[in-house]
């Protein structure tokens, strides 16, 4: 195995760890000692599936990787509502349904939780007031000192899917802890998919799935299944890897592969070489080409994160990608800039922002993390024949100049 190890692991985490427990493992069992890495989101012990681990260089990369869609595979069981909203927690409160919840009723229930939500943390979570994670001051038995309803948060439900209703006996292993309170001989439970933003606590979510279909409801089990452009088909279990640590080399996703909310620049030999310098390169591009000026110009790709139409085609969703006026094709470099501006129009005076990129040399090789800078192009030109040493700025309004510089370097 190479110590220089750079990507992304993908770890099918089981039950029972929490996500640092995983990269202690890793640490400590399958990769070499030399090799930095970290977890992107993490997993209560009692969730399992993907888990993504950055190594190496990757590890300057987490915060292009956090803002994605999650989709969650979830079970809940009706009738208890524990402390910690999962069924590992002490029980608090057994409100049964006064019936059977029905499968048109269930998702009636699951589809009005699509779109804007807001979600009250559970009590047990890493989300800090005045300073200290909320499990502390539960720990502590502090609950009172909080006031929960004011760490509320706005979520985004993509979609929500049922799966299954099924019943489970009181008896159950799971629920052994549970018996000192009065459960009904069989407790009803529901199983769903969840496509969900950053933030979104399952465990509430839960909760407010039983509330609203009258009764108490607490989470069985999770299963995350997608986060961070990575899905559970790409993840290897972590049990697997601690008894095969050759395997890493093969599953590991490289820099250039990696699934990023980052505009991609592949330049030649000779503008790599400037860059990884730590030189400015300074181009310009015009709106009104398909295609950008002859040269040594780099080449811009779009990831799909975005949802952006590929360079040259129509673009359906006008906000995200906007089209040069006049003209019915998408230029290759205008999503980016309107990603730079913020999405306002190019106006004569607006002042120019910077834009990340990840810069790649034409063979794939990773050089580092660039900044984009675009600016209206301008051009020295005769006020007047009169006066024709007399300059003004007269801008072109179909060229940008845009300068690319070093910000980070990522060495392989």
């Amino acid at each position: 195995m190479s110590a220089g190890l750079h990507g992304m692991l993908i770890i099918d985490k089981p039950k029972g760890l929490v996500s640092k427990d995983v990269s202690r493992i890793l640490q400590r069992q399958v990769l070499p000692p030399q090799v930095r890495l970290g977890h992107v989101g993490s997993l209560d012990p009692l969730a399992e599936g993907v888990l993504p681990i950055l190594l190496g260089a990757a590890t300057r990369l987490q915060q292009h990787v956090l803002a994605s869609l999650k989709v969650y595979d979830v079970t809940l069981v009706f009738g208890v509502q524990t402390d910690t909203m999962d069924i590992t927690g002490q029980p608090i409160r057994v409100a049964a349904l006064e019936t059977s919840v029905t499968r048109e009723r269930a998702q009636q229930a699951l589809a009005a939780l699509v779109g804007e939500l807001e979600l009250v943390p559970p009590l047990y979570s890493a989300i800090k007031f005045k300073g200290q994670p909320l499990y502390k001051y539960a720990r502590a038995g502090r609950a009172h000192e909080i006031d929960l309803a004011s760490l509320a948060r706005t979520v985004q439900i993509t979609s929500i899917t049922l799966q299954e209703l099924s019943w489970v006996q009181r008896t159950h292993q799971e629920l052994a802890h549970l018996q000192e309170v009065e459960l009904p001989l069989q407790l009803q439970t529901l199983a769903f998919r969840v496509a969900c933003s950053k933030g979104t606590y399952v465990r509430s979510l839960c909760d407010l799935i039983g509330r609203r279909l009258g009764g108490a409801a607490t989470m069985r089990s999770l299963r995350r299944v997608q986060t961070g452009g990575v899905h559970i088909g790409q993840a290897i279990p972590l049990a697997q890897l601690t008894t095969s640590p050759q395997l890493v080399d093969a599953a590991i996703i490289p820099l250039a592969q990696m699934p990023l909310r980052l505009p991609r620049l592949a330049i030649s030999a000779q503008l790599a070489t400037r860059f990884s310098q730590g030189q400015r390169l300074a181009f310009t591009i015009d709106l009104h080409e398909h295609n950008p000026a002859a040269g040594d110009m780099p080449q811009l790709t779009i990831p799909p994160q975005f949802g952006l139409q590929a360079p040259g085609g129509r673009c359906a969703d006008e906000h995200k990608a906007g089209q040069v006026e006049g003209a019915a094709w998408v230029h290759p470099w205008w999503p980016v800039l309107r990603l730079a501006l913020g999405g306002e129009p190019l106006g004569e005076n607006k002042p120019p922002q910077d834009c990340e990129c990840m810069v790649q040399h034409n063979d794939g090789t990773v050089l580092g993390l660039g900044s984009l800078r675009f600016q209206r192009y301008h051009r020295s030109v005769p006020r007047s024949a009169s006066a024709p040493d007399v300059l003004s700025a007269a801008a072109q309004h179909s060229l940008i100049h845009v300068v690319l510089k070093q910000k980070r370097g990522l060495r392989q």
